[in-house]
C-alpha cells in the first residue's frame, strides 16, 4: 500500500481522514494472515510513526500479543472487527 500525503497542515488533515482509514485495515489484514508489515515514510518521522503507533495500540495488548480486534467509525457508522488467529497450515 503506497499513500501520498501533502506536507504541512493539509497533510495533517489528509493523514487523519485518508491515510489512517486506509492503512489500518490494510495492516490488520496482513497481521491476520501472519505477514510482516513495514511502515515507512520519506522522512521517517510524523506519518510513519503515527501509523505505527496507531497499529500497535489498536492491534496489540499490553504484553505485545496480537489481539486481532479493531473498532472504528467511518462516515457515522461504527464497525467492529475481530479475528481469531490460528497457525498457518501448509
Amino acid at each position: 500500500l503506497y499513500l501520498q500525503t501533502p506536507q504541512g497542515k493539509k497533510g495533517q488533515h489528509h493523514f487523519l481522514h485518508s491515510v489512517l482509514p486506509q492503512a489500518i485495515p490494510f495492516i490488520l489484514l496482513h497481521l491476520h494472515n501472519m505477514r510482516r508489515v513495514c511502515i515507512a515514510c520519506e522522512t521517517g518521522t510524523d506519518m510513519s510513526i503515527g501509523v505505527a503507533l496507531t497499529a500497535l495500540t489498536k492491534f496489540f495488548d499490553d504484553s505485545g500479543e496480537f489481539c486481532g480486534k479493531f473498532e472504528y467509525e467511518r462516515e457515522g457508522v461504527f464497525c467492529t472487527s475481530s479475528y481469531q488467529l490460528s497457525p498457518k497450515t501448509s
